[in-house]
């Protein structure tokens, strides 16, 4: 079964080490008011940028890296390939969809296929 957890960027590192400013933060999603915080392993809440927030897609690409919602993935196999942005749409399961709109369902990828190459906030 596919955990469910997220990712953003720390906006407000109340508490703790400045070093995790503008860092990405993993963990459980809580929306507070306005504000949106990651509970992480550390047992810390952290407040990260609404804009940043990714869910986590389920799978790895071929460097066992994770793969989340924003990523630009590359996705390439033996009919061809694309490189898109990993999107969720309302009760939708996570897809790859490219500038010209073509999409591949990336649940249904072999992970020897993905390869994530940065993020729509980064890159």
């Amino acid at each position: 079964m596919r955990k469910i957890k997220f990712r953003g960027k720390c906006i407000s590192p109340k508490y703790e080490d400045e070093s995790i400013y503008l860092k990405w933060i993993y963990g459980d999603l809580h929306h507070v008011g306005n504000e949106y915080f990651i509970y992480c392993d550390d047992g810390m809440w952290h407040e990260v940028d609404k804009d940043t927030i990714g869910q986590y897609a389920g799978v790895k690409d071929k460097n066992e890296k994770e793969i989340y919602d924003g990523d630009i993935v590359k996705f390439k196999n033996a009919f061809g390939g694309l490189i898109g942005v990993v999107r969720y749409y309302a009760n939708c399961k996570p897809i790859i969809e490219s500038d010209n709109k073509r999409s591949v369902d990336i649940a249904e990828c072999n992970e020897e296929d993905l390869e994530v190459l940065g993020n729509k906030f980064e890159d």
